[in-house]
């Protein structure tokens, strides 16, 4: 039985508040963000700071709002062993663009939806890396080796922005 430290508790508990927020964008929210999100909660797990830092996901144009990821999805976290948790789809809503401490794109598509239909600016999921532009490619329509590629692109991301975050982030055992 593994026993949660005070800190930890605490925020499971919700009685205290993330040290920072961060949502992860893409079209419907079934494939990449919901990948690239679990993919920075493991990575903050394994730094030991996934109780300090709130991740999510959502899509900017969500045709089928409360659904589960893509099974493809599913069968990464089996096979690379993170959790997706009890993700359902879900449509952003404007408010949480100020909700948010950071919100992040997967690709210049949502980039630029997020721009103009929400009138915010928002950076890609990959500019962590120092390579501007990069983007994670939709998966939706094509075969496993397509879920493979984002996995490790978003696996990439998720340690950069992680070691990112780190530093800016009190710790308490």
């Amino acid at each position: 039985m593994m026993l949660l430290s005070r800190s930890k508790l605490a925020y499971k508990l919700g009685l205290v508040k993330p040290q920072v927020r961060l949502l992860v964008l893409c079209m419907e929210n079934m494939c990449r963000s919901p990948l690239a999100a679990a993919l920075i909660i493991d990575e903050l797990k394994r730094q030991g700071a996934d109780h300090v830092v709130s991740v999510k996901s959502a899509g900017v144009s969500v045709s089928m709002v409360g659904s589960r990821p893509d099974p493809r999805v599913y069968r990464l976290a089996h096979e690379h062993d993170f959790v997706l948790c009890s993700h359902r789809s879900k449509q952003v809503l404007p408010e949480e663009f100020s909700e948010y401490d950071l919100v992040l794109a997967v690709d210049k598509q949502v980039q630029d939806r997020v721009a103009k239909e929400y009138r915010y600016q928002v950076p890609l999921f990959l500019d962590c890396l120092g390579e501007e532009g990069l983007e994670i490619p939709d998966p939706y329509y094509g075969n496993a080796s397509g879920f493979d590629d984002v996995y490790h692109l978003s696996k990439q991301g998720a340690v950069a922005i992680t070691n990112m975050l780190l530093p800016q982030l009190k710790l308490t055992p």
